[in-house]
């Protein structure tokens, strides 16, 4: 072999050992990344559902309205990698407080709004200390006419 050709066969050995390196790297910067899953309840699991508008008086949903809203809010199951690290959202046009009580005790609460800073037809729910999902324009007016 001339040492042209060893040369090469050095840099394409460096080369590689770059880009494998390269990969891993990007492999564990992903992997790092986390998931955020919106948790909601069953609906038989709710004493009930309240709706409150951003200065507006509280709507409780009764029967098959709670549980609408619920469905709503699952959508096809959301998912995000916003995480949300807050009690509320801020920077919001207004929002929609969505309060849930349960039946053996406890409260669970998360906010639907548009972003002030969002492009038009950007929805999002918050769930406070999990994560920012998005959601479609027809869903937030569907849960706004809920909340009157």
């Amino acid at each position: 072999m001339t040492k042209k050709q060893k040369k090469w066969v050095v840099i394409l050995s460096c080369g590689s050992a770059v880009a494998v390196l390269l990969l891993a790297a990007v492999h564990f910067w992903l992997s790092g990344m986390r998931s955020y899953t919106l948790h909601l309840p069953d609906f038989a699991d709710l004493k009930s559902v309240t709706l409150t508008q951003r200065g507006g008086e509280e709507v409780e949903l009764v029967d098959a309205d709670g549980e609408d809203v619920l469905f709503i809010l699952q959508g096809n199951g959301r998912t995000t990698r916003t995480e949300s690290v807050q009690d509320a959202p801020v920077n919001v046009d207004g929002w929609i407080k969505v309060d849930m009580k349960f039946w053996k005790g406890g409260a669970a609460t998360l906010f639907v709004y548009q972003r002030s800073s969002a492009r038009d037809g950007e929805y999002f729910i918050e769930q406070p200390y999990n994560g920012i999902y998005e959601m479609s324009g027809d869903e937030y007016n569907a849960i706004e006419k809920y909340a009157g």
